[in-house]
């Protein structure tokens, strides 16, 4: 029996497209996925994975600055005053917390990311304007795919009990630009000295599906920012495949540990604050050939 399940690298009828997509960065995300669907029972990418993949991996200040985003930027997060406003108006921190995490890394990370979902749903009706959910304060809106294409998005490893899955997905509303925001669950602990090879996939993975989706002739890359959840733990990782290059460039925050008190989220509420920053971001860097 195999030790993992056989993830398939395209859907086994094409999504709803025109063909192929032809962009170079296309190729380099599918060749991506190629080799690691390989080395799929690994956990963490070593040395050798990141040269192979060509990845040139830097880090990501999780504590925005006020100043302008620098050049190889590709979101830039919500303004804090803002967000405490909209906290304020939308009343997160009245929702009821998640109380004690479950004793399963996976299922605490699914905690965790149906949470900031119920964030982005909350919504409140002022007199003068119609209902509006906190994600309309965005430029985003959430996102599914088919039972075809989910199969690209989550893998259980038999021989080491490991699971990773894509819970939810955040595209541009009007699709004037390509990024893409998604929240990944794993089972196995985050390693700062480390991508996880579940990290790297998603990047890919979720590329390699919106050049189907997307006008297949007018964007150049597709930037993935990956909220990364394993039990308490999260961080934000970001990349994308310049097929030019064939380079793999990839920003990855320090690990944000939530800690094990009763109420993880009114304990490290700042720190959740900034994720909804990261979460609710303005997109930023060109994405177009034009």
């Amino acid at each position: 029996m195999s030790s993992y399940r056989h993830l398939r690298l395209y859907p086994a009828k094409p999504p709803p497209t025109k063909g192929t997509p032809h962009q170079p960065s296309y190729k380099c995300s599918v060749n991506g996925l190629g080799f690691l669907k390989k080395r799929l029972a690994k956990v963490y990418l070593d040395e050798d994975d990141l040269a192979a993949l060509k990845i040139e991996c830097s880090n990501l200040d999780f504590d925005p600055t006020p100043c302008p985003p620098d050049a190889g930027a590709l979101l830039n997060p919500m303004p804090a005053q803002k967000m405490e406003r909209l906290a304020r108006e939308y009343e997160l921190a009245s929702l009821e917390g998640t109380g004690p995490f479950e004793n399963n890394s996976f299922n605490e990370a699914s905690i965790l990311n149906r949470r900031i979902d119920s964030y982005l749903r909350r919504f409140q009706q002022p007199d003068d304007v119609d209902c509006l959910f906190l994600i309309d304060n965005s430029v985003y809106r959430k996102h599914g795919f088919s039972s075809v294409e989910a199969p690209l998005l989550g893998c259980f490893r038999y021989s080491l009990g490991r699971l990773f899955q894509v819970q939810h997905v955040l595209e541009v509303r009007d699709r004037s630009s390509s990024h893409v925001t998604c929240f990944l669950s794993e089972d196995a602990p985050l390693r700062g000295d480390a991508l996880m090879l579940s990290e790297v996939w998603t990047i890919l993975a979720i590329a390699s599906l919106y050049f189907h989706r997307l006008d297949s002739g007018k964007f150049k890359i597709i930037p993935v920012t990956v909220i990364s959840v394993s039990g308490r733990q999260f961080r934000i990782v970001q990349g994308y495949a310049d097929g030019e290059t064939e380079i793999i460039h990839i920003r990855k925050t320090r690990i944000v540990d939530l800690g094990y008190g009763e109420d993880p989220e009114k304990e490290h509420w700042s720190e959740i604050m900034t994720l909804m920053r990261w979460v609710l971001a303005e997109p930023c860097g060109k994405t177009t050939y034009d």
